[in-house]
């Protein structure tokens, strides 16, 4: 029986979502949406995406639902998420894209809530790939899948911390401007144009929610900057272990090819990053550019799609969670 789910939010993670599970026909019946914003404004996004072209279906709304080619979603504006009728509709999962009000979705009704930021205190916080094990459908309500950026490091980090022993940490981040940075707190990110660029804080140092033994060994910075879709983590960690580029690219491949496939790709076309628009991956390591100073300091580089990777790791996690 297909887990029947709510998205609410219909940014671009929801958007994103929805589209993948449409579009590939995936077993997750999405029964309703609620958004901030209204059919006039949400349906010409969602058909004529800037980011992922033009929707080849037909999308309307009529008597308070979204039609999409002929599959009807309840479509609500509710601001006061507990009045929302999650109850009634037996809703299996919320993926709740603002992540501000997940136990009132279990108020409402809802039997899970996925939030898609790094939470402060959510039942449980995971990355697919790396400790999904953890997830107790007895004990988890609430659960964060962290954010893209976490996704995207966090199975690299893993992958060369079993190996060679990370001693310490960073990483930055270079990620694309949206809408949401105009309404932001951060007077840099809302100055960004065509032309500049902004640094702002990390959610690199939470790393250590999914990878214990990294507590505090791990952070690291964003930069703002007007690219398109695609973003970049540069992650360099020193290592306990001596070793070379081609021992770390051969070992990457090796996991990517392995325990990490459809998590973790490898470039070897030297493709640019526009290329990885609509990638499913969480990472896409560019080996051209892994490098290796003194024998125990590593820098890796993996591109990703800021939503569209991220989006398939929520379905693999409920595919999981339905499997329970």
């Amino acid at each position: 029986m297909s887990m029947r789910i709510a998205i609410n939010g219909f940014g671009r993670i929801g958007m994103d979502l929805l589209k993948i599970i449409h579009d590939n026909k995936v077993d997750i019946d999405v029964i309703a949406i609620n958004s901030n914003g209204n059919p006039d404004s949400d349906i010409p996004f969602f058909v004529h995406d800037p980011l992922h072209g033009t929707y080849k279906g037909n999308v309307n709304c009529t008597d308070g639902s979204l039609d999409f080619d002929g599959n009807k979603i309840l479509y609500f504006h509710e601001k006061d998420v507990c009045k929302l009728p999650w109850k009634d509709l037996n809703v299996d999962i919320v993926i709740d894209t603002c992540g501000k009000s997940a136990d009132k979705h279990i108020s409402a009704g809802a039997k899970k809530v996925i939030i898609t930021s790094p939470a402060d205190k959510p039942d449980a916080k995971i990355v697919m790939g790396i400790n999904q094990s953890v997830y107790n459908p007895e004990k988890h309500s609430i659960i964060s899948l962290m954010n893209p950026a976490i996704n995207c490091i966090a199975p690299i980090v893993s992958i060369i911390h079993k190996m060679f022993y990370i001693l310490k940490g960073n990483a930055t981040i270079i990620e694309p401007y949206s809408g949401v940075d105009a309404f932001s707190s951060d007077l840099n990110a809302t100055k960004i144009s065509n032309f500049s660029m902004a640094a702002g804080t990390s959610d690199i140092r939470t790393i250590g929610c999914i990878l214990p033994e990294l507590q505090g060994k791990f952070n690291g910075i964003s930069l703002i900057a007007p690219t398109y879709a695609v973003s970049l983590a540069d992650i360099n960690m020193m290592v306990g272990k001596q070793t070379n580029v081609v021992g770390i690219n051969e070992y990457l491949k090796e996991m990517a090819a392995g325990p990490y496939n459809g998590i973790i790709a490898i470039n070897e076309k030297q493709l640019p990053s526009s290329n990885y628009n609509g990638n499913m991956h969480s990472a896409i390591v560019e080996p051209r550019f892994t490098t290796v100073s003194a024998g125990n300091m590593i820098k890796i580089l993996a591109a990703y799609d800021e939503d569209y990777g991220y989006c398939n790791r929520i379905i693999d996690f409920i595919k999981y969670i339905a499997s329970k």
